[in-house]
């Protein structure tokens, strides 16, 4: 699609910015559309007819998170690829996103069954990273190439400059001075070296912090096992004291019901009283 609207050399940066516009928003209507139009109807057929045929043949409603998340990767490749030529695209897309979640959350919680067993994420972690990773070079790679054509279309904040970088000087330029001294500043290896050592050194903090925090996990599920293990001794100590502790009321309960000995019994027989 850029290579299309890059060979038209007429106002192709708006057009490009309007089709990613409408690539993000018609996914998003997609997705409602789906909900509201095909889910939840199902869902009501399943409630009203269980036994229908066309029941039976749409199948239970599952909860893919695969392709949800996929879905989430294509959104943000869009984003990233038109955020140069439609700058309200991420304020659109934090819109959306939003909107989107409390549709998902009535789809999952509404129209679809509970997974049999637990999703593992590991197990396509990789495949979504790659996808994201190859979505983060289509942005690069038509953001490279737009910046380093001769000469830009005649619409646009391009307009009349021989590259688009230009423009950027441009318009600095004509900022008052302080916005320029501290823009200037922020763009200099004074201010840049810094951050990347800052960076670097919270980075390093939050990997050690990391670490430490794994052992901590090791070490409290050694002890859950230990704790687990030392339950059945628990268990039958507890029992062997309930018992004894029973058969002591048992005795004491008997020995009341006996009664003292009769001291007159014990006493000895004079043979001279009469």
């Amino acid at each position: 699609m850029f290579l299309f609207f890059l060979f038209r050399k007429n106002c192709w940066e708006n057009h490009f910015g309007r089709e990613m516009y409408k690539l993000y928003m018609f996914d998003f209507i997609a997705s409602i559309c789906i909900t509201l139009l095909f889910d939840l109807p199902t869902k009501f057929l399943k409630e009203t007819c269980p036994s229908c045929w066309l029941v039976r043949l749409s199948g239970k409603q599952r909860f893919l998170i695969p392709f949800n998340v996929l879905d989430l990767v294509y959104n943000q490749t869009v984003l990233w690829v038109g955020v140069f030529y439609c700058p309200l695209l991420p304020f659109l897309g934090l819109v959306k996103l939003v909107l989107a979640f409390y549709f998902k959350k009535f789809k999952v919680l509404r129209c679809c069954v509970p997974e049999e067993r637990m999703f593992r994420a590991s197990s396509s972690a990789v495949l979504f990273h790659f996808m994201l990773l190859l979505g983060l070079f289509m942005a690069v790679a038509t953001l490279g190439l737009d910046l380093h054509i001769p000469k830009p279309s005649s619409c646009g904040p391009s307009e009349g400059s021989t590259r688009v970088l230009n423009v950027t000087g441009i318009c600095v330029a004509s900022l008052p001075g302080p916005a320029q001294f501290t823009l200037r500043y922020v763009a200099s290896e004074a201010f840049v070296m810094p951050l990347i050592m800052a960076e670097i050194l919270i980075l390093s903090v939050l990997v050690i912090l990391g670490r430490a925090n794994r052992g901590n996990i090791e070490g409290l599920k050694k002890l859950l096992v230990m704790c687990s293990a030392d339950k059945p001794f628990l268990v039958e100590r507890c029992t062997l004291l309930l018992e004894d502790h029973a058969a002591a009321k048992e005795r004491d309960s008997l020995n009341r019901s006996v009664g003292p000995p009769d001291p007159s019994t014990d006493l000895p027989t004079d043979p001279t009283a009469p």
